[in-house]
C-alpha cells in the first residue's frame, strides 16, 4: 500500500498522524513536493520530512517533471532538487522518490540514478 498525501489540506492530511501509521504502508508520497521551483520543493520537503523524521514510516518525495503546459521541466531544476534530496538534512528521511508523469525526460535519468546510488 502506498499513500499519497498533501500538506495543503492539514485537516484531512495530518502528517504527524500519518507518520505514526506504519502498518502495511510501503510509502507515504508527499504530493506537496510536486513543485515547479526548488524553493517551493524544499519548503514542502522540510515540512514533510520533519513529520517523518523518526524514520518509522517510509516518506517519499515527489518530483514534478512537466509544467501544466506539458513542457518538460529542465535538467537544471531536477539536478538542484536531487542535490537537495541528497543533502544531509533530508537524505536519511527520504526513502523513495516519485515522478509525476511519463514519459520521463531523458536528461533526468542520470540525476535519479545518482540519488538511487547514494541510498
Amino acid at each position: 500500500l502506498t499513500v499519497a498525501m498533501a500538506q495543503w489540506q492539514p485537516r484531512f492530511w495530518s502528517l504527524p498522524v500519518l507518520a505514526r501509521t506504519t502498518r502495511n504502508v510501503a510509502a507515504f508520497y508527499d504530493m506537496s513536493t510536486y513543485a515547479r521551483n526548488v524553493t517551493t520543493f524544499e519548503r514542502a520537503l522540510a515540512k514533510g520530512t520533519a513529520a517523518f523524521a523518526d524514520g518509522a514510516a517510509p516518506y517519499a518525495a515527489g518530483l514534478m517533471n512537466y509544467y501544466a503546459t506539458h513542457t518538460p521541466i529542465d535538467e537544471a531544476n531536477v539536478r538542484a532538487k536531487v542535490d537537495v534530496l541528497l543533502s544531509a538534512r533530508y537524505n536519511a528521511t527520504v526513502r523513495h522518490v516519485g515522478v509525476w508523469t511519463t514519459p520521463m525526460p531523458a536528461d533526468w535519468w542520470p540525476h535519479l540514478e545518482r540519488w538511487h546510488r547514494a541510498r
